[in-house]
């Protein structure tokens, strides 16, 4: 039971860590069409989706490491390691790819079009890792 209710956690917390992903692709390309005093509130939305995805991810890490501890499955098996080593890769990945960023925006570095180009490619390439970290955890293959 106990289990059971881990894996649902872990279940959910992956939705919501990469749910709010799409949703951050959504407001930017409708960004593109805003003037300048309509962009508060469209980057207050982009930072609280982001700040749902790390929360959420955490959330993951930290169910995930139950269920390895829980279920019968070692911290050995290389899908495992291979799913931590991606589990970092992404955080290191979330944390210089969004935060400076959104650090420009009401900056004098601040570029529309490159905010915006920017933050649609990196949220590309998180969702495509965290698919491959999804890969991982689905198919569980045994690669040594």
């Amino acid at each position: 039971m106990l289990y059971t209710f881990i894996l649902y956690i872990h279940i959910i917390s992956a939705i919501g860590s990469v749910g709010p992903l799409f949703v951050l692709l959504v407001l930017l390309s409708r960004m593109k069409k805003l003037r300048g005093n309509e962009w508060n509130g469209y980057v207050q939305s982009l930072q609280g989706s982001i700040d749902v995805v790390r929360h959420a991810g955490h959330l993951v890490v930290i169910s995930g490491i139950l269920l390895i501890v829980f279920g019968n499955w070692s911290f050995t098996h290389s899908w495992v390691v291979l799913t931590l080593i991606l589990l970092v890769a992404s955080l290191v990945f979330l944390a210089s790819a969004f935060k400076p960023t959104m650090q420009t925006y009401g900056s004098d570095a601040f570029n529309k079009e490159q905010f915006i180009t920017t933050l649609q490619r990196n949220t590309w390439i998180y969702i495509i890792l965290l698919l491959i970290i999804l890969g991982f955890m689905v198919y569980k293959p045994i690669l040594w």
